[in-house]
């Protein structure tokens, strides 16, 4: 076996430079026949190109892996604002752009960027230890009435307001609000502090609404337009709009407004009176009404307003006027039209002056006929009594006796002719004691038919007030 001397395989690796002299020193390859070597390069070829594959591929993949992770990356921004919400986009920690909808949206990636999901809707806020005396935690859903009572007031533990009339009272109170403005709230209000700015706020309107508003409107007060709760809504509105908060009271309820416990059944016996004074009132207005509905119907207001001038009139000398106005109410009477403010109207009368009226009618008419029938039979007696005088006094005698004994308390005794003394013993006679009693009766039956007549005459005109008497 012949060997080749090592140089002779080198020759020429100095040209190509240290690291080809490395590759090719790495190629040489000994034979023991004292074969010629094979080539250096073909022996690497494989090897390399398998090589370059791999770290290709590998090369491929890591692309595909940071374009991967890139995306990932990028798409890690999006955030879903579910309905209720609205989200508010951060770069480097301020907010851009306005509020975003409900929906996927994109955001820059943390720690770029971020984004805040704000609920629109709050939680109420219950203010019922500011203003209300202290009670222990398991008696504060006992009623008012319940509530211990002092005649002290204990400052950092009960609570109370002042009126504007330098009165005292206690008030228990309710809010609701939302977030109108996400992108002011996100800046300028820290969720852990949010329920204390809104107490704070809502306070500080409470005691400048009642500060302006006396104890007996404050106990009245409800939760409309214009009330305290509507003035206190309004000044804790402006304080946080003032600090640039975003945060709306939607409501603002007065739950429970109470006077110093110790002194509340004082108020309580006055709103009584009052009420009971009201609720008279009405009763006597209501009663008023209907008298005057009955007494002349739908002529009452027209009539009072013209007995008023016919007085006014007396009362300042002006007879003309006063005899006016009493011809109109006496056309009114008549059923004629009348001139009332410049207009020509009909004014119909009911009731009891349409009653009265027609039984005046009536009785002036029956005086008129029977007046006229007594004048008659006079003018026809005085020229019988010209003509026959005896005669006419006989027949006038004649009906007089008839007359008195016609009558039913009237009894007749017989005496015989040529009696010299009669003693008589008088005592009732049990029919004509039956005969009055009988008349009596009749009379009370004929008086209760005319008042229940009266009565449903009444009732024809009588006006429903929603009025019921009440006892205790």
């Amino acid at each position: 076996m012949s060997e080749r001397p090592l140089g002779e395989g080198l020759e020429g690796l100095d040209a190509a430079g240290p690291g080809a002299s490395a590759r090719r020193a790495a190629s040489v390859t000994l034979t023991r026949d004292g074969e010629e070597p094979a080539s250096t390069s073909a022996l690497m070829d494989p090897a390399n190109q398998s090589l370059a594959e791999a770290l290709r591929i590998t090369f491929r993949l890591l692309q595909i892996a940071m374009i991967v992770i890139g995306a990932l990356f990028a798409l890690s921004g999006f955030r879903s604002v579910r309905e209720g919400e609205v989200g508010v986009r951060l770069l480097f920690g301020r907010a851009t752009g306005g509020e975003l909808p409900p929906g996927f949206q994109p955001s820059a990636p943390y720690p770029f960027g971020d984004m805040v999901k704000v609920q629109r809707a709050g939680r109420p806020v219950i203010l019922d230890t500011e203003f209300w005396p202290y009670v222990q935690s398991g008696s504060r859903d006992l009623p008012i009435d319940r509530l211990p009572s002092y005649n002290h007031l204990k400052p950092g533990q009960d609570g109370s307001m002042i009126t504007g009339d330098s009165n005292i009272a206690h008030s228990r109170w309710r809010a609701t609000f939302r977030r109108s403005n996400a992108l002011s709230w996100a800046q300028n209000v820290p969720p852990d502090q949010e329920e204390k700015i809104i107490r704070a706020a809502i306070s500080r309107g409470i005691v400048q609404a009642v500060a302006s508003t006396s104890i007996d409107r404050l106990l009245k007060q409800s939760s409309d337009e214009g009330s305290v709760a509507a003035q206190a809504k309004e000044a804790a509105q402006q304080m946080l709009d003032s600090i640039g908060s975003g945060i709306e009271i939607e409501r603002l309820y007065l739950d429970d407004k109470v006077p110093p416990l110790s002194v509340r059944p004082k108020f309580i016996a006055v709103e009584s009176a009052a009420s009971n004074a009201g609720k008279t009132r009405e009763e006597a207005e209501g009663e008023a009404a209907e008298r005057l509905s009955a007494v002349a119907g739908e002529a009452a207001p027209v009539l009072v307003d013209l007995i008023d001038r016919y007085e006014l009139a007396i009362e300042r000398g002006d007879e003309a006027g006063a005899a006016s106005t009493l011809r109109t109410i006496h056309d009114i009477f008549e059923g004629r039209p009348v001139e009332l403010d410049g207009r020509v109207v009909e004014v119909r009368v009911a009731g009891e002056v349409s009653r009265v009226m027609s039984e005046a009618k009536l009785y002036a008419s029956r005086e008129v006929s029977e007046r006229r029938a007594e004048y008659s039979l006079f003018r026809a007696r005085l020229d019988q009594f010209t003509k026959n005088p005896e005669l006419t006094i006989r027949q006038a005698w004649t009906e007089a006796y008839a007359a008195l004994q016609g009558r039913d308390v009237v009894q007749t005794l017989t005496v015989p002719p040529g009696a010299r003394g009669v003693e008589v013993v008088l005592n009732q006679d049990p029919q004509i004691v039956k005969d009055l009693d009988r008349a009596q009766k009749l009379r009370l039956t004929q008086q209760q038919e005319e008042e229940r007549k009266r009565g449903q005459q009444m009732d024809k005109y009588r006006t429903e007030t929603g009025l019921r008497p009440t006892t205790d």
